[in-house]
Formats: structure tokens, sequence, C-alpha cells
């Protein structure tokens, strides 16, 4: 009884589509057409007629409210919308979103409809190359022919969505007016003449846009196709360096599917069978071999905003960082919890920044004057989606995490004809020829609206895969030339409208109603949770997974390395087409599941990776999961394997808050016994003797420091891999704080020592830096297989008793892990003894502990939450702690994969992050009054004059979520304002 969920992100949740005014134009229009919304054509006025039509009167934007809204501020900023009529609901929603966010939601709106060089092509080529893709990938085109072919006006989704854009439109004609203004420079960089109307295809265009950010992984598998290629050509059995020829398994060793931990979210696929039908290998089935050029051009476009003045770096499609974004979230049956009723938790782990990616709302509908049934909801919207993506009504309460079932298939073209002739180019299908389609755009250039130039873009899409990536030349398109193409088939191409399954998610009851609601929801990739009032509990991790044909799936990371698989660059000869979507039993999902509780954190579903090959399955769902780790440690401290909870207690609203801000170290649960062990084989005596030369060589090198290292060996040794945040470290937490400083200054050391001269081989490794996508996920989850399963490597020497990987291809001796573990550690000690600065953030500097004392060393004083400033609003003054905090970032716990991210990486000592819990939310579905506690690392408006801005960064950093209060009578008893509209 399962419908087909295509789950869209982590949290990001594509959910967003609608509809608003009219299938829009990339032109301004004035506000209030009065036009029916399926049947108004284009428009065609530029920027400087919309701020001549200012809207006159904008004193009764509400005199289109059927009945009086009710809006009250809480104490931390957040709006709570208490409406009789669906239209005046979500037409507050608009408009309060505008007002509090309009210049967030408007810089997200031009990335996706391919306008953002409108505003700033002028100043940044990346603004300009990222509308070369946006079009490319054509989310607007697709949302377009959406509401043009699908636009309802009787349909209730339609009308709520209608709604929300007039509100958003209600807001854009003030501005307009001059009556509302943007802070700091945004009015110079955003204004009024430049903006035009909300419309249906914007709104469903950033709904893609979201999908893109948590699905579209073809920049990882082409990087990946060209970090193969290389790793093949260059670690051969037969190559003429007995060094090369020694890691012919490098591949298997080093670029894995297999995570750190076995532990998923189901034993098997629905109805059992995991692994149980093989699909054979097919040997003579190989790679395509692509030219460096047509690499290198493809990935270029997806480098993402790198060079907008004044605007933080943002990589919007992942290209180094896509596996290591992720969420957590469980639920939990009443049989588990203190209060008897299911226990909905999530935070999804996403850029943050101020403002802050989620936007918490309360809405409210009842006594429908049209006698529609009362709608409630509490929790947040995104980037300008209506209603609320994440959270609760009074029957059902819903979290979500990124699935990474792998939605992306790159295709390598054998092309005829270039971009430009006369006649449009084919490519190559089996034995026949295809005619490529042509679509002509414009990208209009200019700075702050202001269009300077028009760039013609010829886009050519193969109608059986999707578009071809055009090579750009200082960010603009230039015309394709040569016989080789890459084409990208997403599932996210396909048009839809996502905006029923919120609607009808929002009224759901029981697991049957969330079914139906699911059958509408098409795009994305999610892992989600659903706890009812009912006392039900659902998991579904439902999604439109493409079924490869079998020549997609020849790979075998031992057997057949050069083999195919979706998750490098596949042939376009026919054998790799889809053959349709995964039928929606096979999908990951679980009823009220016996152990009472699912927990999933972007790890494998059902374990199709455990071997590290994922495309021999019965069924394939993607190639990469997280390491697994914070999975393990959550379902540990769920199910009191840790014995923190005395026998038989049940799980508070509490401990699950305090599970979310788990700072426990897993990476060191693995690496720090090998260190350990490292340090005791060196200082023992007994090695004198011995003739081998690595070891006479370590101890040469550590003679007079065998106090020093018997130290830290001492300090990792007794270390329980807690990393607590303190700035000001008592008791236990004093030598926890030191051993957690050491190990990650360690590992800053150890993974270029280890893995440098490999990849700089390759072409993967310059001046310290590995280029290889995800590269921490990459190396963590290598090293701690060459380190806990030595034997089972690929690239074991029984000779050596270690793993080749570990031996230095620039020094003739051979080395294993005993010198570069005992090495790092050293080097460490020495790094945070010395009065080097360890980094700068915002123009200022975070001082090195500067002593070779381990009590100095404060991991608190090391690590923590920067916040980066998404638009340049009062980026010196406001993006950061005060003065009056000491150091410039927020001291979070724990280190690199624990449960509360604070993704700092392993290539220097900037042990800051500005990604993390973007929310922590927590539900406890009481039949009687549901109880939900939230913080987000900032607040509700986007002005840094208000005293909205941050107010909740303290409560969320302390890990102290406050009770999200829904009743009337209270908010209004406590409220900052209570303004009533359309009175």
């Amino acid at each position: 009884m399962r419908r087909r969920l295509p789950v869209v992100l982590c949290v990001f949740f594509v959910f967003t589509l609608m509809a608003c005014t009219s299938p829009d134009e990339e032109d301004p229009v004035p506000a209030d057409t009065g036009t029916d919304v399926a049947d108004t054509p284009d428009g065609d006025s530029d920027a400087a007629d919309a701020s001549t039509d200012a809207d006159a009167g904008t004193e009764d934007a509400f005199a289109q409210l059927r009945r009086p809204v009710t809006v009250i501020t809480d104490e931390y900023g957040m709006r709570h919308v208490y409406a009789e009529s669906l239209e005046d609901l979500f037409f507050m929603n608009g408009y309060m979103y505008a007002t509090d966010r309009f210049a967030q939601m408007e810089f997200y709106r031009r990335i996706a409809t391919g306008t953002l060089g409108e505003l700033m092509g002028g100043l940044s080529s990346s603004a300009v190359e990222t509308d070369v893709l946006m079009r490319t990938l054509g989310l607007k085109r697709s949302a377009k022919k959406y509401v043009e072919e699908n636009y309802d006006p009787d349909n209730e989704s339609y009308q709520a969505l209608d709604a929300f854009c007039a509100g958003v439109n209600a807001y854009i004609a003030k501005y307009r007016a001059g009556e509302v203004n943007q802070p700091g420079v945004l009015a110079q960089v955003m204004p009024a003449s430049a903006i035009r109307d909300w419309e249906p295809s914007d709104v469903l265009a950033v709904g893609k846009l979201l999908a893109v950010q948590l699905t579209y992984t073809a920049p990882m598998w082409i990087d990946a196709h060209a970090a193969r290629q290389n790793i093949l050509d260059t670690f051969t059995a037969d190559a003429s360096d007995p060094k090369f020829a020694a890691r012919a398994g490098f591949l298997a060793d080093v670029v894995r599917s297999a995570p750190a931990s076995d532990t998923t979210h189901l034993d098997g696929f629905p109805g059992g069978g995991t692994r149980a039908l093989q699909m054979p290998n097919q040997s003579d089935s190989k790679a395509p071999r692509i030219s460096q050029d047509v690499l290198r051009n493809a990935l270029s476009l997806h480098e993402g905003l790198t060079d907008l003045p004044g605007f933080a770096d943002i990589d919007l499609f992942g290209h180094r960082k896509m596996f290591d974004r992720g969420s957590n979230n469980w639920v939990l049956s009443g049989d588990l919890t203190a209060s008897g009723y299911p226990n909905v938790a999530n935070d999804p782990h996403l850029g943050l920044s101020l403002p802050t990616i989620f936007y918490p709302i309360h809405l409210e509908l009842n006594n429908d004057i049209d006698g529609r049934e009362p709608l409630k909801m509490v929790g947040v919207g995104i980037l300008g989606v209506p209603g609320i993506v994440i959270g609760r009504s009074d029957k059902v309460a819903w979290g979500t995490t990124v699935g990474f079932y792998d939605y992306v298939d790159v295709y390598h073209e054998k092309i005829t004809g270039n971009s430009n002739d006369a006649n449009p180019a084919t490519v190559e299908l089996g034995d026949q020829q295809v005619e490529v389609e042509r679509i002509t755009e414009t990208i209009k250039v200019g700075a702050f609206g202001n269009i300077t130039e028009e760039v013609d873009l010829t886009l050519e899409v193969v109608p059986h895969h999707g578009p071809i990536l055009p090579p750009t030349q200082d960010g603009k398109p230039v015309a394709r030339t040569g016989d080789e193409a890459l084409s990208i088939k997403w599932v996210g191409l396909e048009a839809n409208n996502e905006f029923e399954f919120l609607m009808r998610l929002w009224r759901a009851e029981a697991p049957a109603d969330v079914e139906e609601a699911l059958d509408y929801y098409t795009v994305g990739s999610s892992n989600f949770v659903f706890g009812f009032a009912s006392g039900e509990t659902f998991y579904s991790g439902q999604s439109k997974i493409p079924v490869r044909g079998d020549g997609a799936l020849t790979y075998d990371p031992v057997d057949n390395p050069s083999g195919n698989a979706p998750i490098f660059v596949l042939p376009s000869d026919g054998t790799a087409e889809w053959d349709g979507y995964l039928d929606e039993q096979y999908i990951p999902h679980a009823y009220n599941r016996a152990e009472g509780y699912v927990v999933t954190a972007n790890n494998d579903q059902v374990g199709t990776t455990l071997d590290n090959n994922p495309v021999n399955d019965t069924y394939y769902l993607g190639g990469f999961y997280d390491l697994g780790l914070r999975a393990e440690r959550i379902t540990e401290r769920i199910t009191n394997a840790t014995g923190e909870r005395a026998s038989g207690e049940k799980l508070t609203l509490e401990h699950q808050t305090a599970i979310q801000n788990d700072g426990y170290d897993k990476v060191a649960e693995h690496v720090v016994p090998h260190m350990v062990s490292a340090i005791d084989r060196a200082l023992d005596d007994s090695i004198d003797d011995s003739d081998d030369p690595e070891l006479q060589a370590l101890r040469a090198e550590i003679a007079g420091r065998e106090t020093d290292l018997a130290e830290l060996r001492d300090l990792l040794a007794n270390w329980d891999f807690e990393s607590p945040a303190t700035r000001t470290p008592q008791g236990d937490d004093v030598d926890r704080s030191a051993a957690a400083a050491l190990f990650n200054a360690s590992m800053v050391y150890l993974l270029p020592d280890v893995y440098g001269d490999e990849f700089a081989a390759i072409g993967f490794f310059e001046d310290g830096d590995f280029k290889l996508p995800s590269s921490t996920q990459v190396l963590v989850r290598s090293l701690i297989h060459l380190l806990d399963n030595t034997e089972q490597t690929e690239t074991y020497d029984a000779t050596a008793g270690d793993s080749t990987i570990f031996d230095d291809l620039s020094t003739e001796e051979t080395e294993t892990r005993q010198t570069f573990l005992v090495r790092s550690v050293l080097a460490a000690r020495d790094r945070l003894a010395s009065g080097q600065t360890l980094a700068e953030v915002f123009g200022r500097a975070i001082p090195s502990p500067g002593s070779g004392d381990p009590s100095d060393w404060v991991w608190g004083n090391m690590h923590g939450l920067r916040l980066d400033g998404l638009i340049p609003v009062g980026q010196n003054a406001f993006q950061r702690p005060t003065e009056e905090r000491g150091l410039p970032f927020y001291e979070r716990p724990g280190g690199q994969f624990a449960v509360t991210p604070c993704d700092h990486g392993y290539d220097d000592f900037n042990f800051t992050c500005s990604s993390g819990s973007s929310l922590r939310m927590v539900h406890d579905m009481d039949p009687n009054g549901p109880v939900t506690y939230n913080a987000v690392p900032g607040g509700y408006s986007a002005n840094p004059a208000s005293p909205y801005y941050d107010s909740e960064v303290e409560i969320w950093n302390r890990a102290e979520p406050r009770k999200i209060e829904d009743d009337r009578a209270t908010l209004e008893a406590n409220a900052d304002d209570v303004t009533v509209y359309g009175e």
C-alpha cells in the first residue's frame, strides 16, 4: 500500500511549486494586473517600465483580504498568522515572508531563473556562468511549461499559491512606491526598478533549485570519472615503477562506496532480499574515455558563486562538498518515549548564514468562510516556499534528510557538427544518428539592474537524455565545437508540481493520508519520518529512482574497475539508458517498525553499498552515502547502548535535544587506537635491536622527545572521544578538550602525508589541497578502512604488513602507518605550541594556544561556527559574534562527522565552519495538543537593525531550544506585537 514519494532533499524540500500570478517573463511587469493566471501572455516590458508603474494606492494592499487577519509576533520575532479564509492565510504568509526576508527570496529566485546576471553580471563572471547553467538545466522553462499546461484556478492548492504570490507582490508594490526599503546596500543591489512580480513559474523554479542543491550530482560524477580515469592510467599492475604497480588496487581502497559504519535504516529492501540477486559484471563493458578539455569545461560551469562582491561564496551545485552535506532525523514510537506518544526529531545540516536558510512560521485557518477544512501548521518555510516544509500539524509531524538516491546520469555524447552550424548537430545512439534540439535564450548582463549587454545562448538538447553542457569563456557562453560533449539526464528536468503534496500532508491524519499525499511528490531525494497523534509511525525513502539498463551496471572496483556505473560518466551507445522508474514497493519504507524507531542520517538505507559495490544488488539506489557514523551514534544513544540512562528509562524531549547536540567523535574512535598503538611501538625500547629500517629511522626522529610523546599517548589513550565546546574547561573536560585539539590537528598532517603523494601523481593534489570533491568524506572512509581492515585491502603488502598506500612515493625507503601516525601527532603538538595564528575569520585572528602544555589546548577556543553573510548587509558588524565574545565564532562541540556537525575539514588549522544544524526541531505528538521545541542559528528578520535578526543564536548554541507556543490566548498575552490586517 505504499505510494511513490519522490523525496526531495534534506530539508530543503522542493515542496515549493506553485503558482502566483501569471506565467512569468524575465522582465518586470506591473504588480496587480487583474488578469487570469493561465491566460496571461508573456510580457515584454523592461526593467525601467516597472519603476514608473508604481502601484499607486498601496495603502489598499490589504483591501483584497476577505476577512481580517491577525498576525502575532512573539518575543523572538516569529509570526503567528490567524485567518478565516485560505486565501487570506496564504496572502499574509507571502506578505510576512517578503517583509522579513525579501532580499533572500529574490536572490534565490534570480539564481533559479537564470537572471542573476542582470543585477551582478557586470561585477561577477560567476553570476553570468551560473545563469548559463540554470538556463541549460531549464528550471524556468520546465516551470513555465507546467503552469501553462496544468494551472487550474478551481484547485485549492493553486488558490493558496496564487494568494501567497499576491501577498509577496503586495510587498513589492510597497517597495516600488517607496513605502518600504531594503537594509544596507541591498537597495542598490536590488533596486525596485529591477524587481518584477512573483509568478507561478518563479516559485516552481525556486523549488527545482532546492532539488538541484541536494540531488543534482552531475559535477560529482564528472569529477569522479576524471579521477578514476587518471587512477587507472597511473596505478596499473604492469607499471614500470614498482611502487606504482603496487598500488593497482588504489581505486578500490580509496574511492570507496562502502561507508565506515554498517548502520542502515532497514535490514534490507522491503520484503527482504538485500543483495539476493547479483547482476552479472560484463568485463567487456568499459567506460568511455573523455578528453580533459571536455571534463574541465563541464566542471567549470558548476563552480558556483565564488566572486560576488560582498557575498559569501556559495557552492550552489555541491561541486566540492555534495556528500559533506547532511541531516539527522528519527521517529520514535510511544513505547520508547516518556510521554507515551510518537516523537519526531530533525536537524537539517545546511549552510549557516544570516539570514538563516529557514523561516519559522505558524499558520492557522479556522472558520473558513467557504467551509473548507481547518488548517494548522507549525514549522519552517524556506526561500520563498509557501507554508511549511518541515514541522507539524496537530495530527502529524515530519522530518526529512537527504537520501542521496541517484537521480542524475551524465552521458558522453559522440556528436557530429558544431552548435553554430546552419543545421543542428546529431548524436550517436546505437547505429542511429539523432538530431539535437536547439533552444536560443538571451542572458542579460548588467549591474544593479542596469543592463549593459545581452549575450545569446544556443542550447543543445539531446532528446533521449537532456541538455548538453555548453562551453564558456570568461564566464560567457561560446560555440561548441568538436566531436564529443557531455549531456545531463536528471529527474528534476521533468515538469512537475509538488505543492499538492504539501496541501495534503498538512491535513493528513494517518499514514494512509500521507501515502496519498506522497503520490504527488515526484522529484527530490529525502528520507521522511512521520509521527502521528494517532500513535502510528511511518518512514519512507520514496523518490522517483531511475531503473538503469544493464550496460550502466558493469562496474566492479576489483574485477572490472573500468566498467560502467551511474556514479561515472556513461556511454551514449544505447546500453545504459533508463528503463522507467523503480516500483514503489522496493523503495525503502516501514510502518510502525517493530524496533520502535527509525533513524536516518544520510546513510545507506538498506545496505547496497556495504560491499563497496553499489551496482551489484537487486536494485541500484545510489552510489555514495554518508560515512554512517552519525547514524551509528544516534542509534546507540536511542537504544541506550551507551548506558547513559537507567535501564528502562524512556526518552524525553530533553534527551533527544541532547542527542542532536552530541559531540562524540566517531572518527577519533576509529583512528586514535591506531595512533596510540603506533606510539607504544615507537617508544618500545626492545626495538633498538630491530633490523627494521623504518623503526630505526623513526627512533632517530623521536630521539629526545620520548617524554613529550608519552604524554601525548596517554592523553589520547585516556580520551573518551567527547569533544566539549566550553572555553573554560573544568575537571575531565580539560583533558577531553586537549585531546580533541590534538587529534584534529594531527589529522591535518596525517591525510596529506598518507594520500598526498598518490593524488599528486594523478593530478588531484596541489598546494596542499586535495582536488577531489567531498575529499574529506572520501579520505576519512578510506583511512578507517586501511586502519581497521588492513589485510582485506586490495593494496595489502604481506611483507610490509600494511597497505602500500602508507608508503611514500617520493622516498626510496618503504614506510608504513607507523611513521605517519607518530609523525602526525608530534607535528600537531608542535603546531599547537607555536605562536603562529591558526586562522583568520572576518578579519580577526584565531590565536594558536602557543603552549606545549595540553591543559592550554582548549578546543572551544579553536573550533566553532562562523555565521557567514549570505547577502551583503553589515558583514563586519553583524555576521559574527561581537568583540565581547572574544573570538569571531561560536564555540561548538564535536568534530568532523559528529552528530552535531561543524564540518571544518582536515585541510588546514581553521577549525571553524559555516554549516551545521540549520534548525533543531523536536515534536511530541500528544493527541491533546502536540508540543514542539525548536531553535534556529539566527533569527527571523534579514534586517541587522531588527532585534529579531539573530534572536535565537544563543539558545541554539546552548542547545536549549524554546517551546514554540501555538495557543492564541497565550501568544497574545505575551506578544511583542499584535496586528490585525484588513479591518
